[in-house]
């Protein structure tokens, strides 16, 4: 499903994050892992992933190296840093805050804190 680019835009690092914290993977893998994640309900598109890795590790929340086996193509696998597990354990506080937040404020209920 494609939501509102407006959503997407401070979500997909934490779904790329998660994503990448239980396993190394590529690109294209983070995109099926996240697909597989959300029962398929969070589709990022395929021109997103790779600006995303970019940045990401130039923040120093991912490493990336290249992997070739034989007989096929060479991949950049990614993994987290210390760095990006901090980054994924704060981005997780916030977006489990907010989304209490506007379900509370969505069904007219008063968030207690």
């Amino acid at each position: 499903m494609r939501y509102p680019s407006e959503v997407m835009k401070g979500l997909t690092p934490l779904l790329v994050l998660q994503a990448l914290s239980e396993a190394e993977l590529g690109g294209l893998s983070v995109l099926r892992r996240v697909r597989q994640l959300t029962s398929d309900q969070i589709d990022i598109p395929d021109g997103t992933i790779y600006p995303l890795l970019y940045r990401l590790e130039a923040q120093g929340a991912l490493v990336g190296r290249w992997h070739a086996e034989p007989g096929k193509r060479r991949q950049r696998l990614y993994r987290l840093t210390d760095r990006g597990r901090t980054m994924l354990a704060a981005d997780r506080t916030a977006w489990t805050g907010l989304v209490a937040a506007v379900s509370g404020f969505l069904s007219g209920k008063e968030l207690r804190s």
